[in-house]
């Protein structure tokens, strides 16, 4: 749970890339980030974080936030999805 405007910060401390991608079309909630935007500045809605490096994000409006990260793995496939949330603010105050 975070304020409108607090920083969150994904750290990748395992040895491969990770990829981060925000579900549902979250990048209008962005009031700042670091790592989801291409070359040409334009805001994306992931990220690939590389190992022992970091991506951020606030968010501009209250909601649910929700995520999912793609790493390489040794299960079956070879790739593990983790989903996540993060809750923007107290829903109860709109």
């Amino acid at each position: 749970v975070v304020n409108i405007g607090d920083e969150v910060r994904w750290v990748n401390h395992r040895s491969l890339p990770v990829r981060l991608e925000l579900i549902g079309g979250e990048r209008d909630m962005l009031s700042c980030e670091r790592g989801f935007s291409n070359f040409l500045g334009m805001k994306r809605e992931s990220a690939t974080i590389d190992p022992n490096e970091s991506a951020a994000a606030c968010f501009n409006r209250v909601g649910v936030i929700k995520y999912n990260l793609r790493m390489d793995s040794a299960l079956p496939g070879g790739r593990a999805i983790t989903s996540g949330t993060v809750q923007v603010g107290d829903p109860t105050r709109r």
